[in-house]
């Protein structure tokens, strides 16, 4: 199963629907022509990366853009496209852990903190629910202001079904007021963890821990076996290891301005 799972990580990619999404056998290249800084490389597997780079450079430059952010994966090639970005001028600065946690028996399932009473989360309730949800991920990630068009689209796929496992959770403060979300995608047997972020003032006090479990539990009530989330090596990474995630794999986001 761990081969499966890592081969599900490694396709595990999701674009905007703002950006130009650029496919060839070697590469997924996403351009924002929104922001000429958010120019990514998702999946490279080549025998020739010099020549890849080159090319890679060349689209980004003719669509506008400035920077290119690289992800160096499990499924990457060749297998030291590390030392390669490097040698090309890329610079480290973003890792994170591919972790994943078995949820067993859908009857009796194996969620992280049983002790924990899932107090101050659920799911969203209105669509002003669903923008105060992605505006607060924006802020937590330092992310750029959502556009009108990308709080409508959140809002209407909430309209759409929802009632469905998948989409935006939220976490309140003790005047109801949202102050975390995260997302959740079931896929077959894996449940996708994404986006979890705390407003900083109530950090520390569970409500993380709660949305994960609560997620978890959503998941295997709708069939999964496994939960999926890619977390940073400096917030989430941690508390998620300690609860008793397994590591499968790290992946590093390399970032060049080209000149």
């Amino acid at each position: 199963m761990n081969k499966t799972l890592l081969e599900i990580a490694d396709s595990w990619v999701w674009f905007p629907p703002t950006v130009k999404v650029i496919r060839e056998p070697e590469f997924t290249l996403a351009v924002n022509p929104m922001d000429k800084n958010d120019n990514v490389v998702h999946i490279s597997q080549t025998t020739d990366p010099a020549a890849l780079i080159t090319h890679v450079e060349g689209l980004v430059k003719k669509e506008g853009g400035q920077t290119i952010k690289w992800w160096v994966l499990a499924a990457s090639r060749p297998r030291n496209m590390h030392g390669i970005l490097s040698d090309h001028g890329y610079i480290a600065t973003e890792i994170v852990e591919v972790l994943t946690w078995p949820l067993g028996d859908a009857a009796t399932p194996h969620l992280p903190w049983p002790e924990l009473p899932l107090t101050n989360v659920g799911r969203p309730e209105s669509e002003g629910n669903i923008t105060a949800a992605v505006r607060l991920l924006a802020a937590v990630f330092n992310n750029p202001t959502p556009s009108l068009d990308e709080l409508s689209l959140a809002v209407q796929s909430w309209r759409e079904k929802p009632m469905t496992a998948n989409g935006y959770y939220i976490a309140r403060d003790t005047t109801g007021t949202i102050v975390g979300a995260a997302g959740l995608t079931v896929d077959g047997l894996v449940g996708k963890f994404w986006g979890a972020g705390i407003h900083p003032k109530w950090r520390g006090q569970g409500l993380y821990r709660q949305l994960v479990k609560l997620r978890a539990r959503v998941a295997s009530e709708n069939g999964a076996g496994h939960c999926l989330v890619k977390a940073r090596v400096g917030t989430s990474g941690p508390i998620l290891r300690q609860a008793g995630f397994h590591l499968l794999a790290t992946e590093v986001c390399y970032h060049r301005t080209l000149s």
